[in-house]
């Protein structure tokens, strides 16, 4: 389920027609290292990466929109935040990955 989560970003990334070509490549490096932290927390905290994952879906189905909602994207943005933000101390990388993710897609003009 997680690894079809990460699968799916990865796909709306690739096809999305509001990214150029750096911002594809940009997001896609930080997928494969959020990929590598989700299997990692998944071993432990099976429920907890799942949720982060769905979260960062959220995100970036909503980020990624020709005509974004600044409030979904809000929201879903806060989701993931709490997701991460009790693995800050044990999953140091993850935690800066997620963060760079999500600075990633605020920064898109949002």
């Amino acid at each position: 389920m997680i690894n079809e989560t990460i699968q799916d970003i990865e796909m709306r990334i690739q096809t999305s027609p509001t990214l150029d070509t750096r911002q594809k490549s940009d997001l896609l490096k930080l997928l494969t290292s959020l990929k590598t932290e989700v299997d990692q927390l998944s071993k432990t905290h099976h429920e907890d990466a799942a949720s982060l994952t769905d979260f960062i879906r959220s995100t970036a189905r909503e980020s990624l929109k020709r005509q974004q909602n600044p409030k979904l994207v809000k929201i879903s943005l806060e989701g993931v935040h709490a997701s991460v933000e009790k693995f800050e101390a044990s999953h140091p990388v993850l935690t800066e990955t997620v963060n760079n993710l999500c600075n990633y897609f605020s920064g898109m003009g949002i």
